[in-house]
């Protein structure tokens, strides 16, 4: 594990500038740091990420940046630099506003995430439990309720069976002529419609057989073939004359109508 070290600086009233560039450097090296601003003085506190080798290297690097920042260093002034356990850090530096830096932003950030997260995973996991039992809870009455039902309607229907039985009695007694007489109506049907198809094949046999003997007669007799050619002309001279009459009383009624 890396060793935590803890520095207090003594520096001059900072401008708003100077101030940010501070600030800047903490949430970039430091895992906080603290400002405590008096009277023609700022201390500048932290705990630094990674701690320098020595104190004379950790004064060395403050003093560059400081001169970068353009922030004059206190002359004169012994133990501007110093370095303290985190207990002193924390005993002198007591109600000065930390600032946290960026690791331990996200540190925190993911801290508080998890946190939350895992309380809404134990909710949904209490919410889940909770649902389960009153799911089973429902499912049981609805299976009470259900053999109740079956058992009340097998209980009326053994009630109504015994409450129609002198009825049914009555009733055996006519169903038996009844479905005889239906049954006689039924097969009464069948017949009708066997014989109804009996009749149309025999007559279709009937059609076509007089078809086959007027085709070998037209084929086999020419005085069949001319009978059929003057009984072929009388019918259309008799529908001709019939056409020419219904056209002569057609006009004859238009004229009477104008």
């Amino acid at each position: 594990m890396a060793r935590q070290v803890a520095f207090a600086m003594q520096l001059p009233p900072l401008s708003e500038e100077q101030e940010g560039r501070v600030r800047r450097y903490g949430q970039e090296h430091c895992e906080e740091i603290r400002l405590a601003k008096g009277e023609g003085a700022t201390v500048f506190a932290g705990i630094l990420t990674t701690a320098f080798s020595n104190k004379k290297t950790a004064q060395n690097a403050f003093g560059i940046n400081l001169k970068a920042w353009k922030i004059t260093r206190p002359k004169y002034t012994r133990d501007w630099y110093r370095e303290l356990s985190l207990d002193e850090y924390f005993a002198e530096f007591r109600g000065v506003v930390r600032v946290l830096g960026r690791r331990m932003q996200e540190q925190v950030s993911y801290t508080v995430n998890r946190a939350s997260w895992m309380g809404v995973y134990n909710s949904n996991v209490r919410a889940n439990a909770v649902t389960a039992k009153a799911n089973e809870v429902i499912a049981m009455a609805k299976a009470e309720a259900s053999a109740k039902a079956a058992s009340n309607e097998r209980a009326l229907k053994r009630l109504a069976a015994i409450v129609n039985r002198p009825q049914k009695a009555c009733f055996d007694a006519l169903v038996e002529p009844i479905r005889q007489r239906h049954q006689e109506c039924a097969a009464m049907r069948r017949e009708d419609c066997h014989s109804h198809i009996a009749a149309q094949t025999r007559a279709r046999g009937e059609k076509r057989k007089a078809e086959l003997e007027h085709e070998a007669l037209l084929r086999s007799s020419w005085k069949y073939r001319e009978k059929i050619q003057l009984e072929k002309i009388a019918r259309e001279r008799k529908e001709q004359a019939a056409n020419v009459a219904a056209s002569y009383e057609n006009r004859k009624r238009k004229a009477e109508q104008q």
